[in-house]
């Protein structure tokens, strides 16, 4: 099941790359909506997939802090995700002149959880 919603997750990403966003400022236009609407595809299954891989890791020898860690990443990527759009998504917003910065800073926690959970069970399974 997590592996089906990482699919999920990165065909999201594949569209989200296809459909420019709208400028800042500028009225929504239907390739900006598909950009939102991908993002959101590309993000819930992620999160969906954390408490899932959490219940997997945590059987898995070494990875029980790695599996705690897990399942804390939706209150991470959700409070950044917050943070984002209700504070720094839209001009006008507070933290708007720091928002691409909590965006790339919600892109990186997202994924990179990807990255190191595979880097680790690449590195379990080669036995390095």
């Amino acid at each position: 099941m997590p592996c089906a919603l990482l699919v999920l997750s990165g065909i999201g990403l594949i569209i989200s790359g296809i459909f420019p966003t709208d400028a800042p400022g500028a009225p929504e236009t239907g390739t900006g909506a598909l950009h939102t609407l991908a993002f959101l595809v590309t993000l819930f299954p992620l999160i969906l997939t954390y408490p899932l891989a959490a219940l997997l890791l945590r059987r898995e020898p070494g990875f029980r802090a790695h599996a705690l860690v897990t399942a804390l990443m939706p209150l991470v990527v959700f409070g950044l995700l917050f943070v984002f759009v209700g504070f720094g998504s839209e001009a006008g917003d507070p933290l708007y002149g720091v928002g691409g910065l909590v965006q790339r800073a919600l892109i990186v926690v997202a994924f990179g959880w990807i990255t190191v959970t595979g880097w680790r069970l690449l590195a379990r399974s080669t036995g390095r």
